[in-house]
């Protein structure tokens, strides 16, 4: 199996969109209802205080509240289960070609966004990399085989020093860069590079081999 999980901070989110999803305590995936003309509908469980959910047909920033489904309070705390449609041009593409499912452990508090996706290589691939051009992602997790996700994760640093190093030419052989042109690149210094890539291998080659 493959899976990442993708940590973010609020920042990114357009204002009015995060106005929404902070006036509840949190909003988390329960599944996936269908794909309808390339929008995902996925069931949400949203949990609120003195704030009711919008009501369905609300809509804003692509995600629209199809409707709602039950309502319950518990110790004071309401809870709605709700259908949310994400439109195809924000989220619902890259699930039109059923190789990527949303997984439990999705969700959104105050604290942040939690993305969990697990599928094929390409389509992970090319989700996380548009979430980190979109989004302040603080750490990716992945699937480490029947063990599920790692605790150790790549922080957003880690991951753009090891991607900017790959991508010229470090791991190639011979080396086709250097530390001393990568931290001028970076902005960093030469030792905080090198932290910085032994840090992420680590943990990279923790995923493959486990310790005798």
């Amino acid at each position: 199996m493959r899976a990442i999980r993708v940590v973010m901070d609020s920042t990114g989110i357009p204002n009015q969109l995060l106005n929404i999803l902070l006036s509840q305590i949190s909003w988390d995936f329960r599944g996936t209802i269908s794909l309808e003309s390339g929008d995902l509908l996925i069931m949400c469980e949203c949990m609120s205080l003195n704030t009711p959910p919008p009501p369905p047909g609300f809509s804003v920033s692509g995600i629209t509240i199809e409707r709602h489904i039950e309502t319950w309070t518990n110790d004071l705390v309401k809870h709605t289960i709700l259908i949310l449609r994400f439109n195809n041009k924000i989220f619902g593409k890259y699930f039109t070609n059923y190789d990527l499912v949303l997984m439990a452990g999705t969700n959104f508090t105050s604290k942040g966004l939690v993305v969990q996706v697990s599928g094929g290589k390409d389509g992970l691939m090319t989700l996380l990399k548009d979430i980190k051009e979109t989004q302040n992602v603080r750490s990716v997790a992945s699937a480490k085989g029947a063990k599920g996700m790692i605790t150790n994760v790549i922080t957003s640093k880690e991951y753009r020093v090891l991607n900017l190093a790959y991508s010229n030419g470090w791991y190639r052989s011979p080396k086709k860069t250097n530390l001393r042109s990568l931290a001028k690149e970076l902005g960093m210094s030469k030792s905080s590079v090198a932290n910085y890539l032994n840090s992420s291998e680590n943990q990279i080659i923790s995923d493959y081999i486990d310790p005798k």
